[in-house]
């Protein structure tokens, strides 16, 4: 460190608790001022007499009444239709289920009757026919497969027949012997 840096960082200091010092004398002062400021204020309030209209009195306290009555009666609406939803809702529930035992012995009872009214004789020859006539559909299907392959042997096997028809039935060829003496 040289003697620059040093006598700077003094200086520094020194203009620091300079402005320290400054703000506190500040501080006091302005406390002061508004100390007796609000001594003066308070002072001259106790001894102006203040008159306010009647009609400014009235205006708003009809306008705090209006206010209060407003919201009064929002917070009582609300909470009315509250309860009012409430009873609907549970009327209506305590309704549904007094009528669930009603309605379900009428379905019951109209289900009953409908199924007894079906001929198991006849649903059952329905149920036949139907599976009879998908039973033959499927083996149309797969009878035409076989009956192609079939044919394709017995393609193979007709010319293999006529092969050996062929080879038998031609005149031997001629051996050409050379004889040597």
């Amino acid at each position: 460190m040289n003697k620059f840096d040093g006598i700077v960082g003094v200086a520094g200091a020194a203009i620091g608790l300079i402005g320290i010092g400054y703000a506190i004398a500040t501080h006091s002062k302005m406390a002061k001022i508004s100390e007796n400021l609000n001594r003066s204020i308070d002072e001259l309030a106790s001894r102006t007499p203040v008159d306010i209209p009647d009609s400014m009195i009235e205006r708003a306290v009809e306008k705090s009444v209006a206010f209060e009555v407003k919201q009064a009666a929002s917070k009582t609406t609300d909470r009315i239709v509250g309860d009012i939803k409430r009873d609907i809702h549970k009327q209506v529930s305590d309704a549904v289920e007094a009528e669930y035992s009603d309605i379900k012995a009428v379905v019951l009872k109209e289900l009953t009757e409908e199924a007894a009214k079906i001929d198991a004789k006849r649903v059952r020859a329905d149920v036949e026919r139907e599976a009879k006539t998908r039973a033959l559909e499927k083996f149309e299907v797969e009878l035409d497969g076989i009956t192609e392959e079939y044919k394709g042997y017995l393609s193979s096997v007709s010319r293999i027949g006529k092969t050996f028809a062929d080879a038998v039935t031609q005149p031997a060829p001629r051996e050409t012997v050379l004889r040597i003496g």
